[in-house]
């Protein structure tokens, strides 16, 4: 997690001066990137205390489409508390609304027509059935819903805009891609699977010695396609890159956010029967509030802690939409001591 580091120095020492809604003053660079390795751990921040468990509870609440602030206040988490509108307890149609009940509007024979499309299910539909396709692309940012910054956050909600405008889920990219032989060398290694291939095979007994011994999984999957059989029936052969455009993100929620959409390329991944290989985060204006600096001088003065942690799903349920937060945990996680970065709203 070294290139968080080396963002966020960059942020302090490079940062220039905007003015903002909140009045408070804000410092920005932009078009920042950083990529993480899924197949090796799980990017979870070291530098301060990845709140893991709020995250996923978060995450799991944009999955269900739901915009009800009370289905997070009765988990413990309030921070939304003062973007909802006070009687319905609504954020608007925000993250989950636009994931889940997306509406499109088009024209037909001159009559206008509105679909609602839930854009989670199609990508995971084009994973599993265009997995070659360049075009698996969504985006939560609706121009339509976008708050009128003139009004306040209950009057926009009431009007049927979102509290906020969405800082993140700008654009989301799935890329489907074949193992290379390093790869397929790591997310397959059942010695019974590949037994299991190699009779199939009907190989000869010293080359099915050598290959069982070597267990050389790319040479056996050409041996298998030579011979027309199917080697996803024994192996995981594809993996899933998920890129994600973030065009907001105050300093605050950095590494949540990182942890969050690696979760949800998890997710996918485990949906459709892909390895999860790479995450990768892009971000538009990446920025951190003058009553935030001194916390940030502090976090720039640690290092990263040369750890490894590990993302456990404890459960065999591969539907997007039945996980509970206590099916997951991070385990190796250690962390300096949290630091607290005002919330600007």
């Amino acid at each position: 997690m070294l290139v968080l580091k080396d963002i966020l120095v960059d942020l302090l020492e490079n940062g220039r001066y905007k003015e903002d809604r909140t009045k408070v003053g804000r410092y920005s660079v932009y078009g920042k990137q950083a990529s993480f390795n899924l197949l090796d751990s799980f990017p979870a921040i070291t530098l301060r205390k990845l709140p893991f468990k709020t995250a996923v509870k978060e995450l799991l609440w944009f999955i269900s489409g739901s915009s009800d602030n009370s289905v997070l206040v009765e988990q413990g988490i309030n921070y939304w508390t003062p973007f909802a509108e006070h009687t319905t307890n609504s954020v608007g149609p925000m993250y989950g609304s636009q994931l889940r009940t997306n509406y499109t509007v088009h024209h037909v024979d001159g009559r206008q027509v509105i679909t609602k499309r839930d854009l989670l299910l199609e990508a995971i539909y084009n994973l599993k059935h265009r997995p070659n396709a360049s075009d698996n692309v969504y985006t939560l940012w609706n121009p339509s819903t976008k708050p009128d910054y003139n009004l306040d956050y209950a009057t926009n909600v009431k009007a049927g805009k979102g509290a906020l405008a969405l800082c993140h889920g700008t654009v989301v990219q799935l890329h489907v891609v074949d193992l290379n032989k390093t790869e397929l060398q790591l997310v397959n290694r059942s010695k019974e699977v590949i037994d299991k291939a190699l009779d199939r095979l009907d190989l000869k007994g010293a080359i099915k010695a050598r290959l069982a011994v070597e267990a050389d999984i790319a040479t056996i999957i050409k041996l298998l396609k030579a011979k027309q059989i199917d080697p996803n029936f024994y192996f995981h052969t594809k993996g899933l890159i998920l890129q994600h455009y973030q065009r907001s993100q105050d300093v605050l929620a950095l590494g949540f956010n990182i942890a969050q959409y690696a979760l949800l390329t998890r997710l996918l991944a485990r949906a459709t029967g892909l390895v999860p290989l790479q995450y990768i985060h892009q971000w538009g204006d990446l920025h951190y509030y003058s009553n935030q600096l001194d916390s940030l001088k502090t976090l720039v003065t640690r290092e990263p802690l040369d750890i490894k942690p590990k993302l456990l799903i404890n459960t065999d349920n591969k539907d997007i939409d039945k996980y509970h937060h206590n099916d997951f945990s991070l385990v190796n996680y250690q962390h300096h001591p949290d630091l607290e970065f005002k919330l600007n709203s």
